[in-house]
């Protein structure tokens, strides 16, 4: 299905196990991450259909910081950051919804799938390499066992991965 993502109705997703919504909004436009959380949680509720969202890591936590409130984040990204942030914040407060918001590390970029990944919650963290990166390839996998396994219903997680040979 190719729609508009506010133009979608009950009718469109309540056939469907799981909706991803990878979401992206234009510089300028960031408020639309909460127009588009709140238009899913008004046609998902009374669906079975799960929702799992494409979020950002600038809300990840660093202690009770948020990373994009860190001295070294690029406030070029801070109002996506921020956007993604209102969103998350938006479903955490939502009822009769089944959803997931998975965050990326830091760095997400295309990269080799390995096939390995790790999960963390809110918390801001990195991997063996001391770096808060993501492969495309692997975040995908990350993303699609959440839908099968359920491990994360109505919460953020987190994932991170190590980078491949060619990287």
């Amino acid at each position: 299905m190719e729609k508009d993502v506010l133009q979608l109705t009950k009718k469109d997703v309540e056939s469907f196990d799981a909706v991803i919504s990878a979401f992206g909004a234009e510089s300028g436009k960031e408020s639309l991450f909460a127009d588009v959380a709140t238009h899913f949680i008004e046609i998902l509720q009374g669906t079975k259909t799960r929702l799992v969202v494409v979020g950002g890591a600038g809300s990840l936590l660093i202690g009770d910081t948020m990373l994009a409130d860190t001295p070294d984040f690029r406030e070029v990204f801070l109002p996506t950051a921020k956007g993604h942030e209102r969103a998350l914040r938006i479903f955490e407060a939502s009822e009769g919804i089944d959803w997931t918001y998975v965050s990326p590390g830091a760095l997400f970029e295309p990269g080799e799938r390995t096939g390995h990944y790790v999960t963390g919650g809110d918390e801001f963290f990195v991997n063996e390499a001391g770096e808060s990166y993501t492969s495309m390839g692997d975040y995908v996998i990350a993303l699609y066992d959440e839908i099968e396994n359920r491990q994360h219903v109505n919460e953020r997680f987190s994932v991170v991965t190590e980078r491949g040979e060619a990287s």
